[in-house]
């Protein structure tokens, strides 16, 4: 298994290799039973994984001090989620706002309502003033499933989704007319099963994304910090020559 150092994105835009593929617009409507339509469909499809491509995700830092965290304890069971369930809540509209090119980090569990098993979505609210070309990419310590749906929630499309694997970049992308739009990430899998709780780094961006290792702008140095490094390193090699050269005339 790849360290974590040596990441390689994985976008996935179809998901062809699964047998999963991303749905189209113009499923108005009950967004709730869009979504559990959705939930059925995937886990009655086999998946399969290019285990050359599967990251480790142990010791990855999903909480960087650049993205906005979104503050959520897991749901417990017969618990309803009120910081962003989103459209699937009713029409409160609990989503988290995020704005282009802005990190994201959160936690997603499964549970049970009654009985019947669930799985945490955490809602994010994008509102684009011209058409772009969206990039919605999660990285997971858990199975993720990234969707992106149109609002607003009284007439909710969904756009598109992807199913992906923990330790896997997952990237579904779209070209979106102005408007709102929901960014949303769930667990694949629902209940309390294996690779349904865990934890969450997510980018919105408008150009294919970069390794998740990157996404904190402090993580790889601009331009202006390598001219400063340089700068530093220049200095030294200057000082340690005068003092070479100032020992140098002292043994002669």
């Amino acid at each position: 298994m790849k360290q974590i150092s040596y990441f390689s994105v994985f976008t996935v835009l179809l998901f062809s290799a699964s047998g999963i593929s991303a749905q189209n617009a113009g499923q108005g409507g009950d967004i709730s039973s869009i979504m559990t339509k959705i939930q059925h469909q995937l886990n009655s499809q086999p998946r399969i994984v290019n285990n050359h491509e599967r990251l480790d995700p142990t010791g990855f830092n999903f909480f960087p001090s650049c993205a906005t965290h979104e503050g959520e304890a897991d749901i417990p069971d017969n618990g309803v989620d009120f910081t962003d369930g989103g459209c699937a809540v009713g029409p409160a509209n609990l989503s988290l706002n995020i704005q282009l090119d802005q990190c994201v980090s959160g936690r997603c569990n499964g549970y049970t309502w009654f009985g019947d098993p669930r799985h945490d979505f955490d809602w994010y609210k994008l509102e684009l003033a011209t058409t772009q070309t969206v990039y919605w990419t999660c990285f997971a310590s858990f199975d993720p499933v990234v969707y992106i749906i149109q609002g607003p929630c009284a007439t909710a499309s969904l756009v598109g989704y992807v199913g992906g694997f923990a330790g896997i970049p997952l990237t579904y992308s779209a070209v979106l007319a102005p408007g709102t739009y929901y960014l949303v990430i769930s667990p694949y899998s629902v209940g309390h099963q294996v690779n349904t709780d865990g934890d969450y780094l997510a980018k919105v961006t408008t150009a294919p994304p970069s390794p998740p290792a990157t996404w904190c702008a402090g993580s790889v140095p601009t331009l202006g910090e390598w001219g400063l490094i340089l700068l530093a390193l220049g200095l030294i090699s200057v000082a340690s020559f005068f003092i070479l050269k100032k020992r140098t005339t002292f043994s002669v």
